[in-house]
């Protein structure tokens, strides 16, 4: 399996700088042409999607409809066998609750302003921001009933490629909550990532830009051997100095049974790629951090001619 993580294009809240976890934030223009991008990039790579999941939030819902319509551009493609976005409710962005719609300095920082905090708290109606146990749940959710049966053994004999488009604070949690479910020593970086970072910390690999992705490359081995993954959130490391290339534990961790992607190496093989984005310049006069209307005529619509019968 191929495995592409991918955060949204740019949005109207993203610009604003304010909160939008449920909330339904529109693309802004340049978003839309980052997405566009996306998909023109696998498409020119000959990538081609088996699946296609999506957050049912508009933002991410057509950045993967722009993925999708990229892989109908492919040469000499079956258009019935390009497969249609699939909404799932558990890849929502958290829940910033009372913060949702305000500025992203409202939100009280951690260890501090504590007492500003209890002020929000007093206010009517009040709600507390989703926590990280509710969001791994829901991304352990997703990857038990979505994408770990695409890994059994009777899956189709055709290699799976998927997409996962969901949002920047959501996917970190997901590919944490990935992690505990590979076996042991099992997770490496590609040898150009090693020689470029010189050491990754794979589970903290940092933020997601707009339309960025996480590459992940997943073989099926022929061995039976069993590694447990950790139960807590461990530190994997990889770098040039390992003997063997993967990732271990450190130390003070101890490894304990929890359902794991048995057979299975992975190997990352893009961290944050934003390569389609090169060149990509944002329209002036603040066209491009508008909302982007789908009635919107383009430049080129006013240079067509019109054909004459």
């Amino acid at each position: 399996m191929r495995l592409y993580l991918i955060r949204h294009g740019e949005t109207v809240d993203n610009v604003a700088g304010i909160y939008a976890g449920s909330r339904d934030s529109a693309l802004t223009n340049h978003g839309f042409q980052q997405a566009t991008r996306l998909g023109q990039h696998f498409q020119t790579n000959g990538i081609r999607f088996t699946h296609i999941f999506s957050s049912p939030l508009q933002r991410t819902l057509k950045t993967a409809e722009l993925v999708r319509h990229g892989q109908l551009l492919l040469p000499d493609v079956d258009h019935t066998s390009i497969p249609r976005v699939k909404p799932v409710p558990e890849l929502i962005e958290q829940d910033f609750g009372y913060y949702e719609g305000k500025n992203w300095t409202h939100m009280p920082s951690k260890g501090g302003k504590h007492d500003r905090y209890e002020q929000h708290r007093a206010q009517p109606g009040f709600k507390e921001p989703e926590s990280v146990d509710s969001m791994a749940a829901r991304m352990d959710s997703f990857l038990s009933d979505h994408l770990f049966p695409l890994l059994r053994e009777d899956t189709t004999a055709e290699d799976a490629c998927v997409a996962i488009v969901s949002h920047g604070l959501a996917m970190p949690v997901m590919w944490q909550q990935m992690i505990l479910h590979l076996p042991f020593k099992s997770l490496t970086a590609a040898d150009h990532l090693i020689e470029a970072r010189g050491t990754i910390v794979v589970d903290r690999l940092g933020g997601w830009s707009n339309t960025g992705y996480l590459e992940l490359d997943l073989q099926r081995t022929m061995t039976d051997k069993f590694y447990p993954g950790a139960e807590a959130y461990a530190e994997f490391i990889v770098d040039g100095g390992d003997k063997d290339g993967t990732c271990s534990t450190s130390d003070d961790v101890v490894a304990k049974p929890k359902r794991s992607i048995h057979q299975f190496t992975v190997t990352i093989t893009a961290i944050n790629s934003v390569e389609h984005l090169k060149g990509l310049k944002r329209t002036g006069g603040g066209v491009g951090s508008s909302k982007h209307d789908e009635a919107q005529k383009t430049i080129d619509t006013f240079f067509k001619r019109r054909r004459v019968s």
